[in-house]
């Protein structure tokens, strides 16, 4: 029986994260980084590393926090101390953006609605980005049709997302508190968002179908935000 989450085949994505940064001591020195938080990096990063190579060679399901603390030269604790979960790993390359989020929708300008801001995100920091880890730029997400525990972890990211954007549809409704329709709106737009390939494998979706499918969904939901409140925009 094949494991879940055993590829044998790697696959190279294009999109998807954030570029990985100068991990040089003289950038540590250029950017105020101490040797105790260099330290700190060089171990997550050992943890990350030991995890994929055994998901790759194992499976998933059958690769245990024991083994892959031991792969990285650390203890079992060490490993909690990184990362409450083993699903955590897997969308670990995407944390960057997921953090850049709730700051392009707060910083937006005037003129950009939540819909727009996030659109930008999709493109800037998820599609268009080069890539961290081409092993896993849809690996994760196929594993949560296949791991219940990895399909939870993908809620509670689905769930960040959708409480950020929320909060941005609010200011642009003017909503009273209370008012479930920026929620609504917020539920329905993540909802579209892995209904139109934007996490998928993009050599399965061309990027092109994928923005048309984006662009549709949120016309979609912008008009019909606008038809419900009776809002076109933000105040």
């Amino acid at each position: 029986m094949t494991d879940p989450g055993r590829h044998d085949a790697v696959h190279t994505h294009t999109g998807r994260g954030l570029p990985p940064g100068d991990d040089s001591p003289a950038a540590d020195v250029a950017s105020g980084i101490g040797l105790r938080d260099r330290k700190k990096r060089q171990t997550r990063q050992a943890i990350y590393d030991a995890a994929m190579a055994l998901f790759l060679a194992k499976g998933y399901t059958a690769t245990t926090i024991r083994e892959i603390a031991a792969a990285a030269g650390v203890a079992t604790r060490t490993f909690f101390a990184y990362f409450e979960t083993k699903e955590a790993l897997l969308f670990e390359h995407y944390e960057p953006a997921f953090a850049s989020l709730p700051v392009r929708l707060s910083g937006r300008p005037d003129d950009q609605s939540a819909l727009q801001a996030l659109r930008a995100w999709l493109i800037e920091d998820i599609l268009d980005a080069p890539p961290i880890d081409p092993r896993l730029d849809a690996f994760a997400f196929a594993l949560a049709d296949e791991v219940p525990a990895v399909a939870m972890r993908l809620n509670r990211i689905s769930d960040r997302i959708e409480t950020h954007l929320a909060r941005g549809l609010a200011q642009d409704l003017n909503s009273p508190p209370g008012d479930p329709t920026p929620h609504i709106a917020a539920a329905a737009t993540v909802a579209a968002l892995y209904k139109s390939s934007i996490f998928e494998d993009g050599a399965a979706t061309a990027r092109e179908e994928t923005l048309a499918n984006l662009d549709r969904a949120l016309f979609l939901i912008e008009h019909g935000i606008a038809g419900i409140a009776g809002v076109a925009g933000r105040p």
